[in-house]
């Protein structure tokens, strides 16, 4: 396909598909699962047969490299660090996924983004205790 074809879709695709994926894999990881989708699309257009509707294929790119990104994820760490260890923090996770699930890691990734946000409120010393 041509390039203003890959511009089009990317244009009109890409702000849905982070918002998909985003609650796959959750916020942080969203940016980057959404360029592999991008990536994928745009080296299978020309293969494309229009069997499906772009939409429908698109989306099956999308939820496929999610499911493989929490897999190699899962694979690698089993949990998500929820503090940085320069900042003075255990690289612990409040919560640890016991990952038996992309919907599991969904739910620990967003409790522990929630977490994070409400601690990085705190004052300096409160952090610190």
């Amino acid at each position: 396909m041509s390039v203003n074809k890959f511009e089009d879709l990317y244009n009109q695709y890409h702000a849905p598909v982070v918002r998909y994926v985003a609650n796959m894999v959750g916020p942080s990881e969203a940016p980057d699962v959404t360029q592999e989708v991008f990536a994928k699309i745009d080296k299978g257009l020309d293969h494309f047969e229009g069997r499906a509707k772009i939409a429908t294929w698109i989306y099956r790119i999308a939820t496929n490299t999610a499911i493989d990104w929490l897999r190699s994820r899962r694979k690698h760490q089993l949990d998500i660090p929820l503090f940085s260890e320069a900042a003075g923090f255990p690289a612990e996770d409040v919560v640890v996924a016991q990952t038996h699930g992309p919907s599991e890691q969904m739910i620990a990734t967003e409790m522990n983004d929630c977490i994070r946000q409400q601690v990085n409120k705190l004052p300096e010393k409160s952090k610190n205790s």
